[in-house]
């Protein structure tokens, strides 16, 4: 039988009367499988090779290397969440610390030994047994749990580091206050933590139609909590909890109540192992906006899904909201790697939800929330990416490289050194090769729709010509190039594409002709191509 951590507070009562009961969100999980439901198959990679942090020399990038692992086996919900995708680049959680307000963290365990340990304050312990620190040890394994040290499982950001605040836990009920969370919260954000795990939760869901009431009770109750949250330098990711309602905890619902929190609070439901919604997690309701699924697992036995590690050593199997809420946390610890403070706590709270699966069953927000949250979506580009130009604006591509064609020795090496940056519909920049190889030559033809000082410009003030001048590692003058007005050719049965670029020309060494360089930003495409002229 599932064991139920909870405290009742007597005398505070949300309307209604209903009891205020508080509880870590371990328990939960179990299965109402629909017929043929089943987890989705990968979403196809991404035309645009991305490379975020820069890939090592030597690095294994075959996911499916990554994916045969022992350890990554024996956490299924790696698989569930394509987490193969984020290993094969390079994205492991390496430089990021993710923050826990949980029972404790049993450093010594293999999964956290050869970790640094950020923050492990004990201060409100009276002691640290292993009934003590159980759960807060499986909740942080399942983030980040240690790959290669030892047997049963690795977390998400495996490479990424803990800080713990330890809450007291006695008689099976948690002790929780504003003074204990507001103080838990800045030490971890004093210790870098970007992202709060919240495995707990009070067992009283929200009601929509007394938010207010349950806005007077929290912020009565949490009022320099509420303010620590606002200051907006941590995304707290919170347990959606685990009685089986259609609305998610009142402690999982802060934007809701409070909706200046939009952007730095997530709750997440647990789903079991067949990728269907656990017959004990609460549903995502009126949170659907802010709320998003995970695995979480089943009871026991051969059915059990999540392995988490056992303080005092081993492993062992957990289930719910409890463990669905630190696989969250590990995800956005790689995102937080890949693109670093290129985005705001919002912007990733954004980009972590919208990327989310949200086919088949995953399209029933009520239940999911914004879908399956998905490591490969969320670090590869998300709808259609542009460009954007050193004038500033955007050009939409449907090509975002240079195609080379039979592109001319000199020419064709300086240019596969060389990267440009796109931004998906999500407004996130991404690193790509500028050179799409075996492609055919984009075609120019000479206009004559650029002022006229353009053909006299100088190719050295250029951000992009600039960088192309010495193509062979010689210093070239600018006075051997001419900068000439392009545009691309009209393609039989099509409109000229409404365009705006530049070209530029110089005379090839010890060769005939000359070496032309074009580049034009369409509406539709940016096209670029190098040849050689008679």
């Amino acid at each position: 039988m599932a064991v139920r951590y909870e405290r009742q507070f007597r005398g505070l009562l949300l309307a209604g009367a209903v009891p205020l009961l508080l509880a870590l969100a371990a328990c939960g999980g179990g299965k109402s499988k629909p017929a043929g439901a089943s987890v989705p198959e990968p979403p196809a990679a991404s035309d645009v090779e991305v490379h975020l942090p820069a890939v090592p020399v030597g690095w294994q990038t075959d996911r499916s290397v990554w994916a045969a692992h022992s350890e990554y086996q024996g956490q299924a919900g790696l698989a569930t969440l394509h987490a193969d995708y984020a290993y094969a680049k390079a994205i492991t959680g390496q430089g990021i610390t993710i923050g826990f307000i949980d029972t404790g963290l049993d450093a010594t365990h293999s999964e956290f030994s050869d970790k640094t340990i950020a923050l492990n304050d004990r201060s409100g312990l009276e002691s640290a047994n292993q009934a003590q620190l159980k759960h807060g040890t499986a909740v942080a394994s399942v983030a980040l749990g240690a790959r290669g040290h030892g047997s049963g499982m690795h977390g998400v950001a495996f490479d990424a580091n803990p800080a713990m605040w330890s809450l007291h836990l006695e008689d099976g009920f948690l002790t929780i206050h504003d003074t204990v969370l507001t103080k838990a919260t800045k030490a971890l954000e004093g210790v870098g933590a970007r992202i709060i795990n919240q495995s707990w939760g009070y067992n009283s869901t929200l009601n929509p139609d007394l938010i207010d009431s349950q806005r007077a009770f929290l912020r009565q109750s949490y009022g320099n909590f509420l303010t620590q949250m606002r200051q907006g330098k941590a995304i707290h990711v919170w347990a959606a909890g685990n009685e089986a309602a259609a609305q998610v905890s009142v402690s999982a619902a802060w934007p809701i109540i409070f909706p200046e929190l939009a952007g730095y609070a997530i709750a997440v439901a647990a789903l079991d192992g067949d990728g269907t919604i656990g017959r004990q997690t609460n549903h995502c309701g009126a949170a659907r906006n802010h709320c998003l699924a995970a695995p979480g697992g089943v009871a026991a036995g051969a059915s059990a899904y999540t392995r988490v590690a056992r303080a005092g050593g081993g492993y062992r199997f957990g289930y719910g909201t409890s463990y669905a809420a630190p696989f969250v946390s590990g995800v956005l610890a790689l995102m937080m790697q890949a693109y670093g403070d290129q985005l705001s706590l919002p912007e990733y709270t954004a980009r972590l939800l919208g990327t989310a699966n949200k086919t088949g069953i995953y399209a029933d927000a009520s239940i999911y929330g914004q879908g399956l949250v998905d490591v490969q979506a969320a670090l590869a580009p998300y709808g259609e990416t542009h460009i954007p130009l050193p004038a500033g604006g955007v050009a939409g591509p449907s090509e975002t490289k240079i195609t080379d064609g039979d592109l001319p020795r000199e020419m064709l090496d300086r240019l596969r050194q060389e990267k440009i940056i796109i931004i998906d519909a999500l407004d996130t920049p991404f690193e790509t090769s500028l050179i799409s190889p075996q492609s055919a030559l984009s075609q120019m033809t000479a206009a004559r729709w650029l002022p006229p000082q353009a053909a006299s410009a100088e190719p050295a003030q250029h951000p992009f010509l600039a960088r192309l001048m010495a193509p062979n590692g010689d210093i070239v003058s600018s006075a051997s190039w001419q900068v000439l007005p392009w545009q691309p050719s009209r393609e039989k049965g099509r409109p000229a594409p409404s365009a705006i670029g530049f070209a530029a020309r110089r005379p090839l060494a010890h060769q005939a002709g000359h070496l032309q360089l074009a580049w034009v930003a369409e509406q539709e495409s940016l096209l670029a191509s190098a040849g050689e002229g008679g």
